[in-house]
């Protein structure tokens, strides 16, 4: 049953109306497929704790191109 949901979901019939409860019923229910859990607080501390380490490396990266491009235009200016 999953895969013919997962089939629905994919090429779903947008163009014919629902004329009836228990058609929208039977044309909506596989999008269950797309059900998940709500993230948890450790997910969030994961993601926080990833982003920072991501943030402090691209700081480290721009800080060090901006100190070679001010040593370069000081050699330049000699």
């Amino acid at each position: 049953h999953l895969h013919k949901h997962q089939g629905s979901v994919l090429h779903p019939d947008y163009k014919t109306a629902f004329p009836s409860f228990e058609d929208a019923l039977h044309r909506l229910l596989p999008y269950h497929v797309y059900q998940g859990a709500l993230p948890s607080p450790n997910d969030y501390h994961k993601v926080d704790e990833e982003f920072e380490t991501v943030s402090t490396q691209l700081l480290k990266r721009t800080q060090a191109m901006l100190n070679k491009y001010r040593l370069l235009l000081l050699e330049e200016s000699r």
